[in-house]
């Protein structure tokens, strides 16, 4: 498309070249044919046709491309490490998709086909101009070039402001993110004023920026209405004509030829600023595309089973935002297969780290991992996540169906499996009492679910997925009594057979693990049953004394 895109603004661009010599002739000729008309009326059609054929082409080709940006930028943010996202926003990341690359397809659909048709102008024209007259031609390009070199310097500020508006427009998009997706707790504190500030200020800032660019552009409009194409017709061409030495028609010829070259001058200096501010929205689109993960996905080896042996050895840990913080410490520990391992402490103790260097969401910094023996940093994280169910306080739901909540990641599962799963979670029922069954669909995050019927809808795609290690962010310490009962029997029941880990709220938990690990400051410092520990009457008593853990 693009190659025959080329070849019809080629003629359009030739098409309209020929049209000041077609004037010329007739000037110098005092008449119009019947047969000449015609074939300038057919030298017009196929301009047309041309021209037609050329935005179309371009515009297709243009869209295609931005389409498959789009879907390229998407499959480089989901490759990234989940670090990669404690540090970006979601919000600018989702501006870098929508917003930038919007701004590139306007260039490339408008901006690229006047530029090709311009180029066409631009070097025809010089080629005829010169063989009309040389000297008349050298004298233009004299007069021209401080102006093109006067736009190119402001194209150059042109870019510098871009970038910076469109990294703005995606710090009201983040803002505007934050807001709508934290509404409850906006609402709840009362702080919609506070949220509508930060984003007009942002928004504010987005429009001096706006304004100052739109002054360059101002000033590049501005210069080119000037026109040194007539000032040399009149100052050189003129004399020129009295002397002889060029003819009426082939003066006005020059003319209309000077017209529509430098007309398309200033087309592609005004195309080459929106490039250059589209260049602003591609660096930021490049910035995700051209980032390599700092955990590969899909690469590393695999093996058919897992038996869920988990050894942490020396474990040291700081998050990527917080590299001065250390939160994991020379931290060993040892789960065998089918253990249920209770990991408890204070806030910050460091368990629901351990749980993300277990789903390999990180590398530890120092140490290593053991899966069934294996260094988890050579195994291929998608088959070692595939092995792993994890079932948080909080579980994301997506705004589809309840089916497809629970065959989430397992396209393959049969219907009867999705049902079956559900039984197992104490989801059935619930769910067929619904109008539509299992193809309601939950709204965004599940919020038209409450949070028990969340819950087991999680533990459901658990169930589904039949992993051989589990990790368990005390499901049920949130809930109501009667949810809390389904779900714990639940839980209860996808625990049998696996390698556990809780991240224990409960005392009735902890009390049925069977090992409680004892974190504090990223060690492990206490380890054993719950009653050896309470004997022992060290950390882990005083947090039971001090009711850190719920009844």
């Amino acid at each position: 498309m693009i190659a025959a895109g080329i070849v019809s603004g080629f003629l359009a661009g030739a098409t309209q070249l020929y049209f000041p010599q077609a004037v010329g002739r007739v000037v110098d000729e005092g008449r119009l044919s019947v047969d000449f008309a015609l074939f300038i009326f057919g030298v017009l059609c196929l301009g047309g046709l041309s021209r037609f054929g050329e935005r179309v082409l371009f515009s297709s080709a243009s869209q295609s491309l931005i389409a498959r940006l789009r879907s390229s930028t998407f499959d480089s943010i989901l490759r990234q490490e989940v670090g990669f996202f404690d540090e970006e926003r979601a919000g600018d990341l989702t501006s870098r998709l929508m917003g930038d690359a919007q701004a590139l397809e306007e260039v490339l659909v408008g901006q690229v086909v006047a530029a090709m048709r311009s180029l066409v102008l631009v070097g025809g024209g010089a080629i005829v101009l010169l063989w009309m007259s040389p000297l008349l031609t050298l004298v233009l390009v004299g007069v021209l070039t401080p102006f093109v070199l006067f736009v190119n310097r402001l194209g150059r500020r042109v870019a510098e402001l871009a970038h910076d508006y469109q990294t703005n427009t995606g710090d009201m998009a983040s803002i505007a993110a934050e807001a709508i997706s934290g509404i409850r707790t906006v609402r709840a504190s009362d702080q919609e004023a506070f949220m509508s500030q930060r984003y007009r200020t942002a928004a504010l800032g987005n429009l001096a920026i706006g304004r100052r660019t739109n002054f360059v552009y101002g000033v590049v409009r501005g210069v080119s209405v000037v026109g040194p194409e007539m000032l040399v017709v009149i100052l050189v061409g003129m004399p020129q004509l009295s002397a002889g030495a060029v003819s009426t028609g082939g003066l006005a010829a020059f003319a209309f030829t000077g017209m529509l070259a430098l007309g398309a001058v200033r087309d592609l200096a005004e195309c080459s600023t929106e490039v250059r501010r589209a260049s602003g929205a591609l660096k930021r689109i490049l910035e995700v595309l051209g980032r390599e993960p700092r955990i590969p996905v899909g690469e590393g080896k695999g093996a058919e089973a897992m038996t869920g042996e988990v050894v942490f050895e020396g474990v040291g840990f700081a998050y990527p935002s917080r590299p001065e913080v250390p939160v994991l410490h020379d931290l060993s520990l040892a789960v065998r297969p089918g253990e249920v391992v209770a990991l408890v402490g204070a806030s910050g103790a460091g368990k629901s780290t351990l749980a993300g260097l277990l789903l390999r969401f990180h590398d530890p910094l120092a140490g290593r991992i053991l899966i069934d023996g294996a260094d988890s940093r050579t195994l291929d994280g998608r088959w070692l996540r595939r092995h792993i169910g994890f079932v948080s306080q909080e579980p994301t739901l997506f705004a589809l169906t309840i089916a497809e909540n629970i065959r989430f990641g397992l396209d393959h599962v049969s219907t009867a499996e999705v049902v079956n799963a559900a039984r197992a979670a104490n989801a059935h029922d619930f769910i067929t009492g619904l109008p539509q069954g299992f193809e309601t669909r939950v709204g965004e995050r599940g919020v038209q679910l409450s949070g028990g019927q969340r819950q087991r809808i999680a533990i459901a795609r658990t169930v589904l997925k039949d992993p051989r290690i589990l990790i368990l962010d005390e499901a049920t310490s949130a809930l109501d009594s009667e949810s809390e009962s389904l779900v714990h029997e639940a839980v209860e029941r996808l625990m049998q057979g696996r390698t556990t880990l809780v991240i224990a709220h409960r005392l009735s938990t902890i009390r049925s693990a069977d090992r409680v690990i004892v974190l504090d400051g990223g060690r492990v410092v206490e380890s054993g049953t719950h009653g050896s520990l309470m004997r022992q009457g060290s950390v882990y008593a005083e947090l039971v004394e001090n009711q850190i853990f719920s009844a």
